[in-house]
């Protein structure tokens, strides 16, 4: 064992590491003390070699370890590092992740030895899957809350079309301003219940990947919005937009809530000005939302893409505080990120990017 085994050694025993080091020609396999009481036995008290370790790992893994030392052993390249269940002593699994590198090769390139690590990861294991049943809660959840809300929310929506069509003169004059507050509630609502279900599902759903044309899904968006948009008295201008590859759906999303957020947050007394434009990297695109906003501070840059973070409480504006959590969660699925530019008083500029697919 030369200086730099010695030291390394040395300095995964105090960090209860095992270890393990493979003659793979005959199959022995030294063991530190570690490696032993990571699985509750005594130092050496198994015999040193490979069919120990086959005999202790789970017979459901042993398959993904073989098949992922054997690619490893074809291909230094391929990495093995692997999450496997092994028998403690007391009964039971426990979680090992174990990493590990082939140290020599024979002149025909077939590997002569090994050397790697074991970790215990049980509890880490055991809290990411506490973590994906309670995303499971919370999407079961907020889909059947968004389900059960939206259908009265919608036979509201229908009534009031009724009536207004029934009557023309309850949304004028004096019963106007009762009409629109009640319109708008439901407007609200039904956006609040979208950001719920997209902020509770947004780990869980597959993203199929489309080619389309950005500045028709952006064109769309609007459309959808026309009502908001108009009523804000907005005005929009939209540059040259590339042809991409990605979600579309969420690609469509993550420009209607940065839409949305840039109407809500314009100046006392000034109407929405939005450009929405695209610059091309190497490896990506880069869109850009600017307004001329209210802004934002510096140090609350990082702090409004938090869930729940409402900066302008005090201003009475509707919502969450999820759109922009939404939209970084969106970009990150889509392969790329979201960050804002901004300062009080002098409008922001929201970016995301999108990855260029692999030729």
């Amino acid at each position: 064992m030369n200086d730099i085994e010695l030291r390394y050694l040395m300095a995964t025993e105090g960090a209860q590491v095992g270890l393990w080091d493979w003659n793979i020609k005959t199959g022995e396999v030294h063991f530190n003390e570690q490696w032993y009481t990571l699985l509750g036995f005594t130092p050496y008290e198994l015999p040193e070699s490979f069919e120990t370790f086959e005999e202790l790992c789970h017979p459901d893994d042993l398959r993904a370890v073989l098949d992922a030392l054997q690619r490893h052993f074809d291909d230094d390249q391929q990495a093995y590092k692997i999450n496997l269940r092994m028998r403690h002593k007391q009964g039971g699994w426990v979680w090992i992740y174990t990493t590990g590198k082939v140290m020599e090769r024979d002149s025909d390139g077939k590997p002569i030895r090994a050397f790697g690590i074991h970790i215990d990861v049980t509890e880490q294991v055991d809290a990411e899957r506490a973590l994906v049943r309670a995303n499971r809660k919370l999407e079961q959840f907020a889909f059947m809350a968004s389900h059960d809300m939206k259908a009265p929310l919608r036979t509201i929506s229908m009534a009031l079309g009724v009536l207004q069509k029934q009557s023309p003169d309850i949304a004028e004059g004096d019963n106007k301003k009762t009409f629109d507050f009640i319109t708008h509630a439901v407007e609200d609502l039904q956006i609040m219940l979208e950001d719920l279900l997209s902020f509770a599902r947004s780990d869980v759903q597959s993203v199929h990947e489309e080619q389309f044309c950005s500045e028709g899904a952006v064109e769309d968006v609007l459309q959808m919005m026309s009502a908001s948009i108009e009523e804000a008295n907005a005005h929009i201008t939209i540059e040259d937009l590339p042809v991409i590859t990605c979600n579309k759906a969420r690609f469509s999303r993550i420009v209607q809530n940065l839409v949305s957020n840039a109407i809500k947050f314009h100046g006392p007394n000034e109407k929405p000005d939005i450009s929405i434009r695209c610059s091309e990297e190497p490896e990506c695109w880069i869109f850009s939302l600017r307004d001329k906003g209210i802004g934002i501070s510096e140090e609350s840059l990082e702090v409004i893409f938090e869930p729940y973070s409402r900066l302008h409480e005090d201003q009475k504006i509707e919502g969450l505080g999820l759109g922009l959590n939404i939209v970084r969660q969106f970009a990150s699925d889509l392969g790329g990120d979201a960050w804002a530019e901004s300062s009080e008083g002098q409008g922001s500029e929201f970016f995301f990017s999108i990855p260029k697919p692999e030729k």
